[in-house]
């Protein structure tokens, strides 16, 4: 699909060409004209649009233009060039170019009225809730769930968060909860392997790997990161890149993930999070329609610090916006205000 991809596109240089472009234009947190409602990295064609391209995802290819006209043209192109080259094209799989196309890898995208959203369908949505309620019953009625049911769930709410971050953080106790049956785990932490007793590190570089291991945790305490490359190691810093350091228990030979998985229990034990995050889960989903999480958008709001004091009898604050005006206040307290405590006057002034 990749070599379909490079292919369809042509030469970028090429002034017909539907998929050409001139530059590449960055618009990257931390730049003076960062402007959020963009994306960050573009290809634009020399007067300053976006120029036509293609996504692919395993066997499928989504292609995109600026206006409807180019994505049609831009479809019309991919679809040709892979049956010239006898790569099936599934016409029933096919979609008329829309800015609210529905679910492709995961989500649907949305781009209309200058906005980018995305979200799931209807019907993954209902399926989620659906999931969400058995689980909230399970944890009800006692201190261990099944296991099989709870891992199919975990999987599909990992798919619904690939268009809802905000859901990411409460599928720690799912985690927690599956693997609570694997030795080296605790009751919070879930993972208790970062208690190990070795400490192996392992460097990489043109010859034979190389393996240091660490004998005990008062050693292990002796290092960090930025002391791999001593000395006393006899490797030349010049020839090693060193990876991340890995923490295993000694008395589990190849690490606790490694056992069969035949030693799964038919019912695993609860993590303290566990309902705290299904009982979050469970409120995001409350909406009987998928909500739009937007990821850029036209309508931008600017935080701007500033600085201020207020005092028994008065107040006075000032800012500095974008546009170099200074903005301020400064006044005197009623009597309402002035008679109460001096944290009043404080969240009076700041709002």
């Amino acid at each position: 699909m990749l070599w379909l991809k490079e292919e369809s596109h042509g030469d970028p240089s090429d002034p017909e060409n539907l998929f050409g472009w001139e530059r590449v234009e960055l618009n990257l947190p931390g730049h003076e004209d960062y402007a959020p409602h963009k994306t960050w990295v573009s290809k634009r064609r020399s007067n300053g649009t976006l120029a036509a391209d293609s996504y692919s995802f395993v066997d499928d290819i989504r292609p995109t233009g600026p206006t409807e006209a180019d994505a049609r043209q831009a479809s019309q192109v991919m679809a040709k060039q892979a049956t010239w080259r006898g790569i099936q094209d599934a016409t029933r799989k096919q979609r008329d170019v829309s800015q609210t196309l529905g679910a492709w890898a995961g989500s649907a995208e949305h781009t209309a009225d200058g906005d980018f959203s995305t979200m799931v369908e209807q019907t993954k949505w209902v399926k989620a809730k659906s999931k969400l309620q058995w689980v909230s019953k399970e944890l009800e009625s006692g201190p261990d769930v099944e296991y099989k049911p709870l891992e199919s769930i975990r999987g599909f709410l990992v798919y619904v968060a690939q268009a809802y971050h905000p859901m990411i953080p409460h599928l720690w106790g799912f985690h927690g909860t599956l693997n609570s049956w694997r030795p080296d785990r605790t009751k919070d932490d879930f993972d208790g392997r970062l208690n190990a007793e070795l400490l192996e590190v392992r460097v990489d570089h043109s010859g034979p790997k190389r393996r240091k291991v660490i004998d005990s945790k008062e050693e292990a305490a002796e290092y960090d990161p930025s002391s791999l490359l001593d000395p006393k190691f006899g490797i030349d810093v010049e020839d090693v890149n060193v990876n991340q350091a890995v923490f295993f228990s000694s008395d589990k030979p190849g690490g606790a993930n490694s056992l069969p998985a035949q030693q799964q229990p038919c019912r695993v034990t609860l993590t303290s999070c566990m309902k705290d995050n299904s009982e979050a889960l469970f409120q995001m989903t409350q909406d009987v329609s998928p909500p739009k999480r937007r990821v850029r958008s036209l309508r931008v709001v600017c935080a701007t610090y500033g600085f201020g004091d207020a005092s028994g009898d008065g107040f006075g604050a000032a800012i500095l916006p974008p546009d170099g005006k200074i903005f301020y206040r400064h006044g005197v307290w009623n009597w309402l205000i002035s008679n109460e405590h001096s944290s009043n006057s404080e969240f009076g002034r700041e709002s």
